[in-house]
């Protein structure tokens, strides 16, 4: 009487569930092994085929994560191709566009063939840019009083290279001279 009612109880109180970290698997030999060994408790075969249910479910639990994070970075490697691939397709187009600007510029009439400039060409386009900006007019001559204080105030700051906070005299009447200019252009503009 008292010990089968004993057995019971500590039957139930060593049962523990454990639940794995890792999928755990058991070959199939030895699970129908147990549960066709007529020596085997039922309490064992019960609690094995418990096992095994949970180890199926977290078997399919970390299977199914497994497989959705195989799909997410197959889907983020075929979206990086594709940009990768839009990348180099734009780059290409881009640099065919200023070969093909760069081969047909007016100052090259002939689209195929590219010179690097020579020296008399260089000094030519010089010369020429020169003339060019020669032959510009001033918008307004400088007024002679503002161009000497001007030259004072360079050769001052040249004579005193080391010491340049001694120019203070010529840097005044430079600023007195501007100030006057301005003074004559706001007059212009206004009366």
């Amino acid at each position: 009487m008292g010990s089968s009612a004993s057995k019971q109880t500590s039957v139930q109180a060593s049962e523990h569930v454990f639940a794995a970290g890792t999928p755990v698997s058991f070959s199939q030999g030895l699970i129908e092994s147990l549960q066709s060994n007529p020596e085997a408790r039922p309490e064992l075969a019960f609690s094995l085929q418990l096992l095994i249910a949970n180890v199926d479910a977290v078997q399919t639990d970390s299977t199914r994560e497994k497989t959705l994070e195989l799909h997410i970075q197959s889907r983020v490697a075929a979206e990086l191709e594709k940009l990768r691939e839009r990348e180099s397709r734009v780059l290409k187009e881009l640099e065919d566009q200023i070969s093909d600007e760069t081969l047909s510029s007016p100052e090259n009439p002939n689209p195929r063939q590219v010179e690097s400039p020579t020296s008399t060409t260089v000094h030519e386009s010089i010369t020429s840019l020169r003339s060019k900006l020669a032959s510009r007019r001033k918008l307004e001559e400088v007024d002679e009083s503002v161009e000497k204080a001007k030259d004072n105030v360079v050769k001052c700051l040249r004579e005193n290279d080391r010491r340049p906070l001694d120019c203070w005299r010529e840097v005044e009447a430079f600023r007195k001279e501007v100030g006057r200019l301005e003074r004559n252009f706001v007059e212009k503009v206004i009366g």
